[in-house]
Order: C-alpha cells, then structure tokens, then sequence
C-alpha cells in the first residue's frame, strides 16, 4: 500500500490512516512530499522541517518512509534515508 502527502500536521489521525492502510496489504510505504514541493504546490511554507516529518514516521511501526520530490524537473522516489 502506498500513501503520498505532505504530512505537515502528524496526528492521531493520520496514524489511523497509516494503520487502515497497512491492513490492506504486507506492507505501508509512506511518499513523504518535499518541502520545496510543498512551497510550489500548495504555495505556503510547511508546518515541520522535512528531517521531523521523516522521523515520526519512522517512528510509526506501520509505515516505512520514502521521500518523493514531484516537480518541474520530473519525478524523484527513493527510501528516505535515515
């Protein structure tokens, strides 16, 4: 299962979310947009530093976090590195 968002506010909420959607298949990766895509896209600065998003999710025992960075210049996916 794949979920792709800015995440900006993590709360209970979004947890729930994380853990429907690991029931739903073997695994949850979790696209955490980049703050730079978050500037143009939704045209605000984000909430939280890319880094702390990053790590609650790591945290998150559903979620296996990458980093997704949608542009202009294409498309990046890569599993965020710790």
């Amino acid at each position: 299962m794949l979920l792709q968002g800015a995440f900006d506010i993590l709360n209970y909420g979004r947890i729930r979310a994380f853990k429907f959607a690991k029931a739903q298949g073997d695994y949850l990766i979790v696209a955490l947009n980049t703050n730079e895509f978050i500037r143009g896209y939704k045209n605000r600065e984000p909430v939280m530093a890319w880094s702390q998003k990053r790590r609650i999710i790591e945290a998150c025992r559903y979620a296996i976090p990458w980093r997704l960075d949608v542009g202009h210049q294409g498309s990046v996916a890569e599993r965020a590195s710790r």
